[in-house]
């Protein structure tokens, strides 16, 4: 089995990878933290214009502002806020997930440890 992964990947190289995708995937997650916390002003600002406009609308043509709807409404902002910055904090500081794993010896796994590092040596990189 090693001899033939050793033949399919002799052609192999190190991709070619633009400095542009490079510098987009370390701002990926800077931009969904800031996307998060936009969310959440997003949130005020659409809420807030319900607000302001169902009782500016109820205010000039009804002549009556419904009080309760317009609390349920800031409620449901208020709600939302701290969904999206729950959402946030628990992006930040996850809980450690248990992963079961199975320790091999690779001392007893010749061919398993013949092909770790074979990989190795195709990715430049030291033995785990």
């Amino acid at each position: 089995m090693s001899m033939e992964f050793e033949k399919a990947s002799k052609g192999v190289s190190l991709p070619d990878t633009p400095v542009f995708l490079i510098i987009l995937a370390l701002l990926f997650v800077p931009g969904v933290y800031i996307l998060l916390v936009l969310s959440a002003a997003l949130t005020v600002a659409i809420g807030g214009g319900l607000i302001i406009g169902i009782g500016y609308v109820c205010g000039k043509f009804i002549r009556r502002i419904p009080v309760g709807l317009l609390f349920f409404l800031g409620i449901g902002v208020i709600i939302g806020i701290f969904a999206v910055l729950k959402g946030l904090l628990q992006s930040l500081w996850r809980k450690r997930r248990f992963e079961p794993a199975v320790r091999i010896d690779v001392n007893k796994e010749p061919a398993l440890k013949s092909f770790v590092e074979h990989l190795c040596g195709i990715m430049q990189t030291k033995f785990p």
